[in-house]
């Protein structure tokens, strides 16, 4: 993904995870180019957590793709909303994820907030 090489040097990562085994999650990121870390094996109550497992007992071997960027605080600052499912153009799911990216860069860490500032002396 274009994307995620863009921001790559703003200290930008990007990371999947899934429940699935190893050999699918292989073939997932050969089918679709996927460049960054993808995790296999994950429990399922940590993809609940992160809120991606789908609920719906008939489904509950699906995972729905959702996109998160955590802002510099640590908190999670943007999701699609499981874009997929809403059928959001991809054109639009890329304008909302960069601008999230983009306003997630500029939020202040706790070490700036701890930084003394400069007195006139």
């Amino acid at each position: 993904m274009q994307l995620e090489k863009n921001y790559q040097k703003s200290g930008v990562r990007f990371l999947s995870l899934s429940a699935d085994s190893k050999a699918a999650v292989e073939t997932f990121v050969g089918l679709y180019d996927v460049s960054w870390p993808s995790a296999f094996g994950v429990p399922k109550e940590t993809i609940n957590a992160f809120g991606a497992l789908n609920p719906d007992p008939a489904s509950s071997k699906i995972v729905r793709p959702t996109l998160y960027v955590v802002g510099r605080d640590g908190r999670i600052v943007y999701s699609d909303m499981h874009a997929r499912y809403q059928h959001k153009p991809s054109t639009e799911v890329y304008r909302e994820l960069k601008a999230a990216i983009d306003a997630a860069l500029v939020q202040p860490t706790a070490e700036d907030n701890s930084l003394p500032s400069a007195s006139a002396g």
